[in-house]
């Protein structure tokens, strides 16, 4: 009986200082967990870009090989001319040459020899599109879409007192598309 009351004694405080460490090393865990700082809710956001103004220019950024993929009329206050999507991708029996990346252009004429270059810009694995849309206070804007094979942004152009005033509306920084169901100029 005397063996069996060792074993027991031994057992229990073998039980007792394995529970006092655990209970201990928990204790010190929570105590160097409170001297972390937590962080704070409130995140600081990235300022908003800036608008950028787009003024009247007397010539076209495009090259005569460059590739007229969309033209829409666009009339606003003082402008009755046309939008022109162009690419500097060349054709070739009437298919376009895509590379890994071309330059784009994205431009307003103004109907009397004038230019507003929108976009203007290589873009890598990508295309552009756009979209005319008259608001509820039937202002005109144009909605541009930037897709590359790293990311997407959404500018949106507005015109009054002779510029076009460029905002952009979203811009998803560097990313890896996965899949996307944007369907791609052929």
């Amino acid at each position: 009986m005397k063996v069996w009351k060792g074993i027991l004694a031994v057992v229990l405080a073998a039980a007792m200082a394995v529970g006092g460490y655990t209970l201990g090393s928990k204790m010190e865990q929570k105590n160097i967990t409170a001297a972390i700082p937590k962080q704070s809710l409130e995140t600081d956001a990235p300022p908003a870009p800036e608008a950028v103004d787009i003024a009247k220019t007397e010539t076209s950024v495009t090259q005569e090989t460059w590739t007229k993929l969309d033209e829409s009329a666009y009339s606003a206050e003082g402008i009755n001319g046309t939008i022109t999507l162009s690419t500097s991708a060349e054709t070739y029996d009437g298919e376009v040459l895509w590379d890994d990346g071309q330059e784009w252009a994205l431009e307003v004429s103004d109907g009397n020899g004038g230019y507003y270059t929108l976009i203007d810009e290589y873009i890598n694995n990508g295309s552009v599109y756009f979209e005319i849309l008259e608001t509820a206070d039937a202002d005109r804007v144009i909605n541009a879409y930037i897709i590359s094979g790293a990311g997407v942004t959404l500018r949106q152009y507005s015109y009054a007192n002779g510029v076009f005033t460029q905002n952009t509306l979203y811009d998803s920084g560097a990313v890896n598309r996965l899949y996307s169901s944007v369907p791609m100029y052929q």
